[in-house]
Protein backbone atom coordinates (compact mmCIF):
# COMPACT_ATOMS: atom_id res chain seq x y z
CA UNK A 1 0.00 0.00 0.00
CA UNK A 2 1.60 3.15 -0.88
CA UNK A 3 0.87 6.48 0.98
CA UNK A 4 2.25 9.85 0.37
CA UNK A 5 3.75 11.46 3.45
CA UNK A 6 5.01 14.71 1.96
CA UNK A 7 4.59 16.90 -1.09
CA UNK A 8 6.80 19.51 -2.81
CA UNK A 9 6.30 23.01 -2.19
CA UNK A 10 6.36 23.82 -6.10
CA UNK A 11 5.30 27.83 -5.71
CA UNK A 12 9.02 29.02 -5.76
CA UNK A 13 9.02 27.81 -9.62
CA UNK A 14 5.32 28.97 -10.17
CA UNK A 15 6.16 32.50 -8.96
CA UNK A 16 9.69 32.26 -10.78
CA UNK A 17 8.03 31.53 -14.50
CA UNK A 18 5.45 34.43 -13.63
CA UNK A 19 7.64 36.99 -12.75
CA UNK A 20 9.70 35.25 -16.13
CA UNK A 21 7.01 36.18 -18.47
CA UNK A 22 5.40 39.27 -16.99
CA UNK A 23 9.46 40.71 -17.35
CA UNK A 24 9.22 39.09 -21.09
CA UNK A 25 6.00 41.16 -22.12
CA UNK A 26 6.89 44.31 -20.03
CA UNK A 27 9.77 44.72 -21.78
CA UNK A 28 9.19 45.48 -25.32
CA UNK A 29 5.54 47.00 -24.32
CA UNK A 30 7.10 49.40 -21.71
CA UNK A 31 8.89 51.25 -24.01
CA UNK A 32 6.81 52.57 -27.06
CA UNK A 33 9.38 54.78 -29.06
CA UNK A 34 11.89 51.59 -29.58
CA UNK A 35 13.79 49.12 -27.98
CA UNK A 36 16.95 49.82 -25.46
CA UNK A 37 19.52 47.55 -24.73
CA UNK A 38 17.92 46.73 -21.62
CA UNK A 39 14.67 45.97 -23.35
CA UNK A 40 17.02 43.48 -25.33
CA UNK A 41 18.49 42.41 -22.35
CA UNK A 42 15.76 41.82 -20.55
CA UNK A 43 13.92 39.68 -23.44
CA UNK A 44 17.23 37.65 -24.02
CA UNK A 45 17.81 36.82 -20.13
CA UNK A 46 14.03 35.65 -20.20
CA UNK A 47 13.92 33.37 -22.98
CA UNK A 48 16.90 31.47 -21.63
CA UNK A 49 16.01 31.44 -18.07
CA UNK A 50 11.91 30.62 -18.76
CA UNK A 51 12.69 26.83 -20.45
CA UNK A 52 14.74 26.01 -17.18
CA UNK A 53 11.70 26.67 -15.05
CA UNK A 54 9.51 25.17 -17.23
CA UNK A 55 12.01 22.00 -16.80
CA UNK A 56 12.46 22.47 -13.31
CA UNK A 57 8.81 22.80 -12.84
CA UNK A 58 7.82 19.79 -14.51
CA UNK A 59 11.08 17.61 -13.43
CA UNK A 60 10.95 18.33 -9.70
CA UNK A 61 8.75 15.47 -7.97
CA UNK A 62 5.57 16.35 -5.79
CA UNK A 63 5.66 13.55 -3.86
CA UNK A 64 9.01 13.71 -1.53
CA UNK A 65 8.14 10.91 0.75
CA UNK A 66 5.97 8.51 0.17
CA UNK A 67 5.50 4.68 2.27
CA UNK A 68 5.23 1.45 0.75
CA UNK A 69 4.53 -1.46 3.59
CA UNK A 70 7.48 -1.34 5.44
CA UNK A 71 9.78 1.16 3.13
CA UNK A 72 10.33 5.19 2.63
CA UNK A 73 10.66 6.51 -0.88
CA UNK A 74 12.56 9.91 -0.91
CA UNK A 75 12.48 11.45 -3.49
CA UNK A 76 14.91 14.28 -4.84
CA UNK A 77 15.82 17.20 -7.51
CA UNK A 78 16.21 17.29 -10.26
CA UNK A 79 14.64 14.39 -11.63
CA UNK A 80 11.66 12.38 -10.39
CA UNK A 81 13.63 8.94 -10.52
CA UNK A 82 15.98 10.05 -8.11
CA UNK A 83 15.16 7.67 -5.52
CA UNK A 84 16.34 6.68 -2.23
CA UNK A 85 14.33 3.87 -0.42
CA UNK A 86 14.87 2.90 3.30
CA UNK A 87 13.96 0.64 5.05
CA UNK A 88 11.39 1.66 8.11
CA UNK A 89 13.28 -0.36 10.86
CA UNK A 90 16.59 1.38 9.95
CA UNK A 91 15.61 5.24 10.57
CA UNK A 92 16.99 6.30 13.99
CA UNK A 93 16.07 9.94 14.64
CA UNK A 94 13.80 12.68 12.32
CA UNK A 95 13.97 15.90 13.05
CA UNK A 96 14.18 19.56 10.98
CA UNK A 97 17.02 20.31 9.26
CA UNK A 98 19.88 22.78 11.09
CA UNK A 99 20.99 25.49 9.79
CA UNK A 100 24.48 25.47 8.43
CA UNK A 101 25.10 28.75 9.91
CA UNK A 102 23.85 28.28 12.73
CA UNK A 103 23.64 24.38 14.25
CA UNK A 104 21.30 25.69 17.33
CA UNK A 105 18.27 27.17 14.74
CA UNK A 106 16.36 24.70 12.89
CA UNK A 107 14.99 25.06 8.84
CA UNK A 108 11.17 24.78 9.45
CA UNK A 109 10.30 23.43 5.87
CA UNK A 110 12.65 20.90 5.38
CA UNK A 111 13.58 17.37 7.19
CA UNK A 112 16.46 15.36 7.99
CA UNK A 113 15.70 11.17 8.37
CA UNK A 114 18.90 9.89 10.20
CA UNK A 115 19.40 6.50 8.97
CA UNK A 116 21.53 3.58 10.54
CA UNK A 117 21.94 0.57 7.95
CA UNK A 118 24.89 -2.16 7.94
CA UNK A 119 26.52 -0.41 10.85
CA UNK A 120 26.66 2.74 8.48
CA UNK A 121 24.98 6.36 9.78
CA UNK A 122 23.39 8.32 7.03
CA UNK A 123 21.74 12.04 7.17
CA UNK A 124 19.35 12.14 4.07
CA UNK A 125 17.77 15.73 4.01
CA UNK A 126 13.96 16.87 2.03
CA UNK A 127 13.62 20.13 1.54
CA UNK A 128 10.58 22.46 0.70
CA UNK A 129 7.81 20.34 2.17
CA UNK A 130 4.11 21.60 2.33
CA UNK A 131 3.34 21.01 5.96
CA UNK A 132 6.58 19.52 7.25
CA UNK A 133 4.91 19.48 11.26
CA UNK A 134 2.37 17.42 10.09
CA UNK A 135 5.16 15.09 7.91
CA UNK A 136 7.27 14.91 10.86
CA UNK A 137 4.77 14.16 13.78
CA UNK A 138 3.68 11.33 10.97
CA UNK A 139 7.96 10.62 10.42
CA UNK A 140 7.94 10.19 14.47
CA UNK A 141 5.00 7.94 14.73
CA UNK A 142 6.23 6.07 12.08
CA UNK A 143 9.30 4.89 13.90
CA UNK A 144 7.90 4.91 16.99
CA UNK A 145 9.06 7.84 18.26
CA UNK A 146 6.25 9.69 19.58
Amino acid sequence: MREVIARRNGILYIAALIVGVMALLSGPLANKEGMTWMDVLCIVVNVIGMPFMIYFLISTPSKVIERLDDKLILREYPRKKNEIIINIADIVAVDFMSNPQKPSDKIKNSIEIKVIADGVEQIYYCTSILKPKKVLEKLKALIGKE
